[in-house]
């Protein structure tokens, strides 16, 4: 009886003890969380990136010795390369990241929206002025967010993980990329994923998903009535719900999301941190590529600032530019590969010519303002709970980027190809404030009353996303200085044909008519968006009035391909389909800027696997030639 009691008593100062331990860490999350919240809201971007500049512009780079590999970036890509090819004993693999390691915050899945989208870990960029859409911008310029750390857009980012539609790679390879096919890239999808089914009652086509790779895949839990809601709606328009990332893409789904336990998986998290102990991989943070040198046509030297000091580095092997969509380009022409006559004018000595560097810039649209209300109400957790759920069990809102959980592709009647969809639907809820984002958009007063939301907790709006977009923009130089931002045009909604506005429009159809849907009609679904001042001259809710709308709610949806693209020749390529740039040596781009055309997905995932892919490839090349 005596050792009973003393169990029982042992086991209740446990829990006690269990307890209180746990109060301490929500405390200690909960200044950690204020602490930085209120910094963002102060927070000013830099408009160059001079907090790298050199001590003395007039020194020699010091010799930072050489090197196997190259990486010029840290993120979705360049991780998976460098952790691939350290993998290679012999090889020795130097990383060169402009920003830092992630820190605890941006462990915190929710709080990129929330804060650090607006913080160094973004690179600030904005727009030139735009006149046919994000008019609804301060300036007209529509806000570019990239991530700038070992992560890179992934420290950023929603995390969705959706592959894109077997169709897309299929367009890869008629477009004169051999390798690049659905059955080519698929494997490569499946080498990094370690999926975990959070979800029990989700969808999942589990010969598409494998389970021992580096990167989590989960889904958030517990599922919002609204997207429930959202979920029941697509069955009654005859849409099922399966696994977008299976045998089949048109339908809807849960999200599944790159977190682990509830933690932001981001590339630098999930491939180099694990691997840091390698003696053959080092990762140089902080520390700015300034230009590539070239022995003739040959990548030998890479240079690049870290705490005021200028170094140069030598390449045995190859010069691997991971950088993105805007930096990559930027970079190569930079080191003078590009259009020649761009780079004359900034008085750059052309080592190759490639009109296509920069070019062809193409994005996703996102319309805005498709915000309703109803009468369930979704309250806002308490921030304690928040902290505490997410920390003992992994789940609840501070484990998702936003209040987002379910996603829907479709093939609109605009889409002639069986199969293949051309609009993305994204569900949210309204139930949580997403300040920092705001703060980083700078809506104009006037547009933002028009579409904001009048009960944040019992409203929601859905983000139609047309895919296959026709626009194209460029990346340019402001300067030969490699301190100056590029100049970044992204000109949607700017092709002669209209296309892109008619998709726009067909996906806000597509919205009111799935929000009419008797699931829909049982909670009260009202649209809510009021009319836009600047298109008072036409009537509501007719073509006009969203084609006037569009220039002030439609913006990109951050997911930029295609400035150094992948193709059969120079002609309008920068790579080939082994990444290889053009007319140089041991030189490759691998990351979203070699990617052909806009995906039917979001991005991140298909910059994971061109990651694994490359690095096969480029064992192939080296190994082989031994």
């Amino acid at each position: 009886m005596l050792k009973s009691c003393l169990l029982v008593a042992c086991i209740q100062l446990m829990q006690l003890a269990r307890a209180a331990c746990t109060s301490c860490m929500v405390d200690v999350y909960e200044n950690l969380y204020k602490t930085a919240f209120e910094k963002s809201l102060d927070y000013e971007f830099p408009v160059d990136s001079r907090s790298h500049q050199a001590i003395s512009n007039t020194a020699e780079p010091t010799d930072f010795g050489d090197y196997d590999f190259v990486v010029i970036g840290g993120g979705s890509t360049g991780a998976v390369l460098a952790s691939r090819l350290s993998e290679i004993p012999d090889w020795k693999v130097l990383v060169i990241e402009a920003g830092d390691w992630p820190d605890e915050l941006v462990s915190i899945t929710s709080a990129s929206y929330k804060i650090t989208i607006m913080s160094d870990y973004n690179w600030g960029y904005y727009s030139v002025p735009q006149n046919n859409t994000c008019l609804g911008f301060e300036g007209n310029r529509c806000p570019l967010p990239r991530g700038k750390g070992l992560g890179g857009t992934s420290l950023l980012n929603a995390l969705i993980y959706v592959r894109g539609n077997r169709h897309d790679f299929k367009k890869w390879c008629d477009m004169g990329n051999p390798g690049w096919c659905y059955e080519d890239v698929l494997p490569y999808f499946l080498k990094s994923e370690n999926f975990h089914l959070t979800n029990k009652d989700a969808p999942v086509d589990a010969k598409y998903h494998n389970t021992s790779g580096p990167l989590w895949i989960e889904q958030p839990v517990p599922l919002h009535e609204h997207h429930k809601v959202f979920l029941k709606a697509n069955e009654e328009m005859g849409y099922k719900i399966r696994d977008v990332n299976g045998e089949e893409q048109i339908g809807a789904m849960p999200f599944q999301i790159n977190t682990k336990k509830g933690r932001r998986q981001d590339s630098g998290t999930a491939f180099l941190k694990p691997v840091l102990d390698r003696t053959n991989l080092n990762v140089m943070h902080n520390s700015l590529a300034t230009k590539i040198v070239f022995d003739g046509q040959t990548a030998v030297e890479v240079h690049f600032l870290n705490k005021g000091i200028k170094y140069k580095v030598g390449v045995k092997k190859e010069v691997i530019l991971s950088a993105g969509a805007i930096n990559s380009p930027q970079l190569l022409m930079l080191s003078g590969v590009g259009p020649a006559e761009h780079l004359q004018e900034l008085g750059i000595k052309v080592v190759a010519d490639l009109p296509a560097v920069g070019q062809s810039y193409s994005d996703h649209l996102q319309v805005h303002g498709l915000v309703f209300t109803s009468n369930l109400s979704e309250p806002i957790p308490p921030l304690r709970k928040s902290i505490k759920e997410f920390l003992e069990q992994g789940t609840g809102d501070w484990a998702e980027a936003a209040p987002t959980q379910a996603v829907g592709y479709y093939r609109t009647r605009l889409e002639k190809t069986p199969g293949y969809s051309d609009l993305e639907l994204s569900f949210q809820d309204t139930n949580a404030t997403t300040d920092a984002m705001s703060n980083c958009y700078r809506w104009k007063s006037n547009v933002s009353s028009s579409i904001s939301i009048v009960n944040a907790s019992s409203s929601f709006q859905i983000f139609a996303t047309p895919l296959h977009t026709n626009s194209l923009g460029q990346v340019t130089l402001k300067s030969a200085d490699p301190l100056d931002f590029p100049l970044v045009d992204p000109n949607i909604l700017s092709d002669e044909e209209g296309q892109d506005f008619e998709i726009v429009y067909e996906a806000i159809q597509f919205v009111l008519n799935l929000t009419q849907q008797e699931a829909f009609r049982k909670i009260d679904a009202k649209f809510s968006h009021q009319p836009l001042l600047e298109c008072s001259d036409e009537e509501f809710m007719t073509k006009d009035y969203w084609r006037c709308a569009a220039k002030y709610i439609v913006n990109h949806n951050n997911h930029p391909v295609s400035t150094c693209k992948m193709g059969p020749d120079s002609k309008g390529n920068v790579v080939d389909h082994t990444l290889k740039v053009y007319g140089i040596a041991n030189l490759r781009v691998a990351d979203a800027s070699v990617i052909p055309l806009s995906t039917s997905s979001h991005i991140n995932s298909i910059c994971y696997m061109i990651g694994e892919k490359g690095a096969d490839m480029i064992k192939a090349d080296w190994l082989n030639s031994i």
